[in-house]
């Protein structure tokens, strides 16, 4: 079961009412859209539903001055997402509210780091084979030494 399909009770909804009049109190909302969301918020259901309430306002932080994890915005949980290979899975899981300039953001970045695993498979890939030619190199270098060195030897007395 993901975390966005994952039931609230009242004290995640008296969280999210009282962040709403604090948006309020601050000017974020005007008095017909708290209504409104404090509506939505009392009467959702699930995460997902939730965090539909809070979206475009800012990212509470704790007491702490600490993003708190359900609230890491969506770019920055794409983005460090994408690096470790993880990126649409994440996203899907997370319920983070990412806009699609966020998704292709993190798609580059995933594009990213496969060319960056590409290029540098393909430059090891050289540096071997170019190790392997030297070797074989000072291998045919030793045995024509050898070589005029035995012809050397033949014909002294």
């Amino acid at each position: 079961m993901s975390e966005i399909s994952l039931r609230v009770g009242d004290a995640d909804r008296n969280k999210v009412v009282e962040s709403l009049r604090e948006w309020y109190a601050s000017g974020h909302l005007d008095t017909d859209e708290l209504n409104t969301r404090i509506d939505l918020a009392l009467k959702s259901k699930t995460v997902a539903e939730l965090s539909i309430v809070t979206t475009g306002l800012p990212v509470p932080e704790d007491k702490h001055g600490h993003f708190t994890t359900s609230t890491i915005p969506g770019s920055l949980l794409l983005v460090a997402s994408a690096l470790t290979g993880t990126a649409i899975p994440v996203y899907m899981l997370s319920g983070a509210n990412v806009t699609r300039l966020e998704l292709m953001i993190a798609i580059g970045a995933i594009a990213l780091a496969i060319a960056l695993f590409v290029v540098t498979c393909i430059a090891w890939t050289r540096a071997h084979d170019q190790r392997i030619l030297d070797q074989r190199e000072r291998e045919r270098a030793h045995a024509l030494r050898e070589r005029e060195l035995n012809d050397r030897m033949r014909y002294l007395p």
